[in-house]
């Protein structure tokens, strides 16, 4: 029988690169029964490490290993309007890398968001319905410290930017920003960087 259909262990068909790529027949491997005199067999090694026989078929067919796709970066909506939240959520699900992973409408909804959905980061407004923003952030803070919130407010005062901040916020937009302005920020939070509108923050250094 021929060598190539039997070599490592593993029936092969007539393969081209597996032809080319078998070892000379001095130092090929059978399994018992095919040949006499020729030690056990042992698994065919790739830069070192153990190949499965599954590698070995596919490599020696030009066949490549499935890769993993990239964990998406998840966001959780935390605003009274469900206007925004659709359209929060239609910007952010344009991006290949992130999903919308939930959307509340009332603090303690978003708490219990955070604790059921994991997020990577937190979109939140200020004023949420009779609820006041600022105690919610500081919640997140004293909970998920771990979890950057990035207030989205329709305040243009410096004065909101500042109380954000110091509850706990790690970056503040206004709702008057642009949509390009709003992704900058949620990439800068996610580098654990903070992130200020430049308009507010120009205020802020005058100040």
């Amino acid at each position: 029988m021929n060598d190539l259909n039997y070599w490592n262990g593993q029936r092969y068909s007539a393969c081209p690169l597996a032809a080319a790529l078998l070892p000379p027949p001095s130092i090929r491997c059978f399994p018992y029964g095919k040949k006499q005199g020729v030690a056990p067999m042992r698994p065919w090694r790739f830069c070192g490490s153990v190949a499965s026989e599954k590698e070995t078929t596919n490599f020696m067919c030009g066949k490549s290993s499935p890769r993993k796709t990239p964990a998406k970066i998840r966001i959780l909506i935390v605003d009274d309007q469900p206007l925004i939240r659709r359209g929060l959520a239609s910007l952010i699900d344009n991006n290949p890398d992130l999903i919308i992973c939930a959307a509340a409408g009332t603090c303690q909804a978003g708490l219990e968001a955070i604790a059921s959905s994991g997020p990577d980061l937190v979109i939140a407004g200020l004023s949420l319905k009779a609820e006041d923003g600022l105690e919610m952030i500081k919640a997140i803070r004293r909970r998920y410290s771990h979890v950057p919130v990035l207030v989205h407010s329709m305040h243009v005062a410096p004065l909101y930017a500042q109380r954000a901040l110091q509850a706990g916020a790690s970056g503040y937009v206004t709702k008057q920003e642009t949509s390009e302005t709003l992704l900058i920020a949620i990439r800068r939070l996610l580098d654990g960087e903070k992130y200020v509108s430049p308009k507010i923050q120009a205020r802020l250094d005058l100040r």
